[in-house]
């Protein structure tokens, strides 16, 4: 038999079909799982999905490379040195985040970034990168937004990637963190906002679900740069406090924290420039017409609430970061 032919006879044996395709930054931590889960219901395999770390040995990288078959890679984005190669084999990469989800600003989010540009170009297989961004009007004022806006301009400058950005208000996932869920089933729900103010939320899997599908777009590869504001719901304050009612079974009523207001503004200058940029943020998001481009994609606050058991109330915030949470599609 000619050689070629034999070649071609053990092409399938020797390239499996689930190769390495996308790099995923910054989606190791408790939310990230859930943007992970989006990646799945895009069409992903979890061994098409190289997963960056700073600990492979952590217990929940160990599950999700031994159990569910991720390929997981330690690296250091503060380190360049440690991002050599990370992206080989990777046609895209989805960025979670730069930044470290503490209270205080993490002032490196920008620096990592630019050490991932600089070996995603290097390396040249990366051609569409996705980032998960936040929506704000131009006077924002916020420094933590200011910053994902110093990393969308180091992709938006770099030529020889596309480059697309999702940026969205706020995330629904928040909403189960320990400072905000224990009170909302106690009955009571404090947004600091005017009562007819429409606030824009997404699903974190929304995110990721979104980011996979357009990682998967045939003309991914082709060199543009966009900008897309997400919102899977739009909701006032009292009509999140109804929905809450309505999923955990008991009243729950919204009210605005004056108090809360006072000694942000008093002792707390991040917490207070968040909560006006909470009040004033004049951004908008057309979710109608996402939902006629996306109509099987977007999950409704209540359909959230629904999917994540919110009524539950053994559950907790830790229950996202639970490997298992991936299986349960």
């Amino acid at each position: 038999m000619p050689y070629f032919l034999l070649v071609l006879l053990l092409l399938p044996a020797i390239v499996p079909s689930t190769a390495v395709a996308i790099l995923v930054i910054g989606a190791t931590g408790t939310t990230g799982l859930r943007a992970i889960r989006g990646l799945l219901d895009a069409g992903w395999k979890p061994q098409q999905i190289r997963l960056v770390t700073r600990n492979s040995s952590k217990p929940n990288m160990l599950q999700l490379r031994d159990t569910l078959g991720f390929d997981v890679i330690q690296a250091n984005l503060e380190v360049p040195s440690t991002l050599e190669g990370i992206s080989k084999g990777c046609t895209g990469c989805y960025i979670h985040s730069t930044s470290n989800d503490t209270p205080d600003l993490d002032i490196k989010e920008v620096e990592r970034a630019r050490n991932l540009c600089n070996a995603l170009v290097k390396q040249e297989s990366v051609g569409h990168v996705v980032y998960n961004s936040a929506a704000a009007s131009p006077n924002h004022n916020v420094k933590r937004i200011a910053q994902k806006y110093g990393v969308e301009d180091i992709f938006q400058q770099e030529p020889s990637l596309s480059f697309s950005s999702l940026r969205a208000n706020l995330f629904m996932e928040e909403l189960w963190k320990g400072y905000t869920r224990p009170q909302i089933l106690e009955g009571n729900y404090p947004l600091p906002t005017h009562r007819n103010k429409q606030l824009y939320f997404t699903s974190v899997r929304d995110m990721g679900q979104l980011a996979g599908r357009l990682l998967k777009e045939p003309d991914a590869r082709e060199h543009k740069k966009s900008v897309i504001n997400v919102a899977s719901d739009c909701l006032t304050g009292p009509q999140i406090a109804n929905a809450f009612a309505e999923a955990q079974g008991s009243t729950c009523r919204y009210f605005r924290p004056w108090r809360m207001e006072v000694k942000a503004w008093l002792k707390y200058p991040e917490l207070h420039e968040q909560i006006q940029f909470i009040k004033k943020n004049a951004e908008v998001t057309d979710v109608k017409l996402l939902k006629e481009q996306y109509p099987d994609l977007l999950t409704s606050f209540s359909e959230f609430l629904t999917e994540t058991q919110w009524g539950d109330r053994d559950r907790t915030f830790s229950s996202f970061s639970e490997v298992s949470n991936l299986i349960e599609r």
